[in-house]
């Protein structure tokens, strides 16, 4: 495994160990290009992940699809580390109080 998917994979089961549905998006036929990561819901919120280490950047189509989720009222994040997913959940939970 490459470092990049075994953060996929930390993140993801953190995810599911705060209660999200997580559902990974496989890149192929199905797919458009640029589509995230994976799609996740959590209390109710839209939330799609584009997973990066440090050095990765986002292309052209991701940055596209980032602006056409956050236009329809989702969350887009780019997470480099379970660290940053928690923060992402813990802001989450904070609105909701």
């Amino acid at each position: 495994m490459t470092e990049e998917s075994d953060m996929k994979n930390a993140v993801k089961a953190f995810l599911k160990s705060r209660g999200a549905y997580v559902v990974p998006i496989a890149q192929g036929a199905y797919s458009k290009k640029g589509d995230p990561d994976m799609v996740v819901c959590y209390k109710g919120r839209f939330i799609a992940i584009e997973g990066k280490t440090y050095r990765g950047q986002m292309d052209g189509w991701q940055i596209t699809r980032r602006e056409q989720i956050e236009k329809a009222g989702g969350i887009f994040a780019i997470i480099r580390t379970v660290d940053a997913a928690k923060q992402l959940i813990d802001e989450i939970d904070r609105r909701d109080e």
